[in-house]
């Protein structure tokens, strides 16, 4: 694992997504698989935990809750909740905290922005609740480079979390450019690409009707063709190199130099000691030039639809 400094504390570069654990949208998962996936994560060196109010209703951040106790001050702890009126942000706020059995956290994100809901008053709640120690970094996530600049208007950014990967590069255009310049940290999520970057998933595949990927932009039958031929080539680069491929696509988006961490998500013990060694082994400069290669060529058919999801409050 790889770290670097971010106020008092060590900041795992890879850092532990929880939206699995939560037990929704990704089909069945048993807590005690989740429980166990947080214990060796956290024993093997993750020091970045990610969540959110929306991950299983809060449930996510109740496990974390069970298992945070002895290392809180090792952990940096990031939690969203959707955007809402800034008279409920506080008690939001609070509602991660008692969850999670911890009086602060590391970073709160505003998950989403809302086309209905004025976005600098509830930056005003979060500057005013970091300002109190309940918070120590303001965050945003999914935002455009518009709604930043609005949420501005009430104070400082200190990080944006995005969507990014091999087969998600629409950041680069405006958003990624507008974090450097603004001084604001970037994360990313679906680092993986919702898992296709492990290379698991056959040409042909259905999903469980409880597992929320089947809709999301990837998989649209005019596209997921391409996606699919893409990550046979970049399998391809990955063998030639010996490193695997997850191991390359996250390294390939930690190279950005805007990028200060990247989430993966695990199920259980097994997956997260996997992903505690994503960057043990090196890849070469040749090997990260291809697989940029692979990407622009499969860009032109991933449609800029805003975000993966298609979801837009």
């Amino acid at each position: 694992m790889e770290y670097i400094k971010w106020g008092d504390k060590e900041l795992s570069r890879v850092g532990f997504g929880t939206w699995v654990i939560g037990g929704n949208d990704w089909g069945l998962q048993s807590d005690s698989d989740s429980i166990d996936a947080l214990r060796e994560g956290i024993r093997r060196g993750f020091t970045h935990i990610d969540t959110a109010q929306a991950y299983g209703h809060g449930h996510a951040e109740e496990l974390i809750g069970k298992v945070i106790s002895k290392h809180r001050e090792k952990l940096f702890i990031a939690s969203k909740t959707v955007c809402r009126p800034s008279h409920k942000i506080e008690q939001t706020v609070q509602l991660s905290l008692r969850r999670m059995k911890t009086d602060y956290l590391d970073l709160y994100y505003i998950h989403w922005p809302s086309s209905r809901i004025e976005l600098a008053p509830v930056m005003e709640i979060l500057q005013k609740l970091k300002s109190q120690g309940l918070i120590r970094a303001v965050g945003v996530s999914n935002f455009s480079v518009a709604q930043m600049v609005d949420c501005m208007r009430a104070g400082p950014i200190d990080v944006h979390q995005l969507c990014y990967s091999l087969l998600w590069r629409w950041a680069e255009r405006d958003v990624l450019p507008y974090c450097k310049e603004n001084r604001i940290k970037t994360i990313t999520y679906s680092t993986l690409a919702q898992g296709i970057l492990t290379g698991k998933f056959p040409r042909n595949f259905v999903f469980n009707k409880a597992d929320h990927r089947h809709s999301t932009v990837f998989f649209e039958h005019d596209v997921w063709p391409h996606v699919y031929n893409a990550v046979a080539e970049m399998q391809k680069v990955a063998q030639q190199e010996g490193v695997s491929l997850p191991s390359l696509a996250v390294q390939w988006v930690l190279q950005k130099e805007t990028i200060h961490s990247s989430l993966v998500g695990a199920r259980n013990a097994l997956q997260a000691r996997q992903n505690v060694s994503l960057l043990d082994s090196k890849a070469s400069d040749f090997a990260l030039k291809k697989l940029t290669e692979i990407s622009d060529a499969v860009m032109v058919y991933i449609p800029d639809a805003g975000n993966i999801f298609r979801y837009y409050p």
